[in-house]
């Protein structure tokens, strides 16, 4: 009785670990498919070289320069900002759309430890 406990309990763990290793396969799978487009990848270069990227990362940089209300309404531009960018890349790359959801649940998650 005991020994089948343990198999039970084995057998539940490796489920756990079968049910989780596929969702980040299948979500790496389709980055990956997604990135097979030539187009998909110079507009995500661009947007990577883009000022605004730039600029936030000198921004948080000089953190320590900059008070903590001024860096958050940075960020906060930022990101809309980014949202902004987002949406162009989609349109010239609309194969970026399935990679949205991530995205904005990210930003909606920021925004509302920010409220």
């Amino acid at each position: 009785e005991k020994v089948d406990e343990e198999t039970d309990e084995k057998a539940d763990e490796k489920s756990e670990c079968d049910t989780e290793e596929p969702k980040f396969h299948d979500a790496w799978s389709r980055i990956l498919n997604v990135l097979q487009h030539r187009h998909v990848v110079q507009a995500l270069q661009e947007f990577l070289n883009h000022q605004l990227v730039t600029e936030f990362v000198v921004q948080i940089a000089n953190e320590g320069r900059a008070s903590i209300e001024s860096f958050q309404r940075a960020v906060m531009k930022f990101i809309g900002d980014l949202l902004t960018e987002l949406g162009e890349l989609v349109k010239r790359a609309p194969e970026l759309i399935s990679l949205m959801p991530i995205t904005f649940s990210y930003f909606s998650q920021f925004l509302q430890e920010k409220k």
